[in-house]
């Protein structure tokens, strides 16, 4: 057991509490709670694979608040009930803007026309074909590069160590 996890979780019990709290009416069962999304998360965790044991409690976390709901019946179950909220997750949030900046890093490392392929695809939302009309190429040329840009990502996250 990884002794950086377990401070990790210890450092961010409070955390854990407001979320619960937050969504969890009957403040009795919440110290239940957060020891329950604690145990569940120590006890199932590889902790040598989760770079982020906050972020991966607090999903624990919405779990754990999910199955008290379910055994309560007390309250409705739905995925904007139990979104967590910035202020609860301030590593998870600062770990997603470096990821974010490293993902424009990769794409704009691209050569020109694979990077103007790939964001008129995957950010815009344009059809092949209407890439192709645009930048007066074959759908075929469009797909090669979209296929090399996600070759691109790919090589990029596994450098980033987010894939094995």
């Amino acid at each position: 057991m990884s002794e950086r996890f377990e401070k990790n979780l210890v450092h961010n019990r409070d955390a854990l509490r407001r979320f619960i709290s937050s969504k969890v009416r009957d403040r009795q069962e919440v110290d239940d709670l957060v020891q329950e999304t604690l145990a569940r998360t120590l006890s199932s965790a590889d902790r040598n694979r989760v770079k982020e044991p906050f972020a991966y409690a607090m999903q624990v976390a919405k779990t754990v608040v999910i199955d008290y709901w379910r055994k309560e019946r007390g309250e409705p179950i739905g995925e904007d009930v139990v979104e967590i909220a910035d202020e609860y997750c301030p590593m998870e949030k600062q770990s997603q803007h470096q990821r974010l900046r490293d993902l424009v890093g990769i794409v704009e490392a691209m050569p020109e026309l694979r990077r103007e392929v790939f964001i008129r695809r995957r950010l815009d939302g344009q059809t092949r074909e209407e890439i192709a009309s645009a930048l007066g190429m074959s759908v075929e040329a469009v797909k090669k590069h979209i296929t090399r840009a996600m070759a691109d990502l790919a090589v990029g996250m596994e450098a980033k160590g987010w894939v094995d």
